[in-house]
């Protein structure tokens, strides 16, 4: 696999973006959506998701983690069911 620029994004406006750390740093472009205004920002919520997605579905399918086989399987749906609310721009 090709390694991404690393988590968590954040969308602003029509724009994603590596989050800011609390000293300032980060913040960097990832991607750029482009389409009417409503659009481009529910896009770029997204995409800016798309970290957590992995994250979430990689534990919830992996055969290695077993917290997605036995105890703690709240902790994965709770990460899942916070990166669909980022995606759809809930949060």
């Amino acid at each position: 696999m090709k390694i991404p620029t690393p988590g968590p994004w954040e969308s602003v406006g029509a724009v994603v973006r590596t989050s800011r750390t609390e000293d300032g740093r980060g913040g960097h472009m990832v991607a750029e959506c482009w389409s009417v205004l409503d659009e481009a920002h529910a896009n770029a919520c997204l995409i800016a998701a798309a970290p957590e997605m992995l994250a979430a579905l990689e534990t919830l399918v992996s055969e290695e983690q077993p917290a997605a086989r036995h105890g703690d399987v709240e902790r994965v749906w709770k990460a899942a069911r916070a990166a669909i609310a980022k995606a759809r721009g809930d949060t």
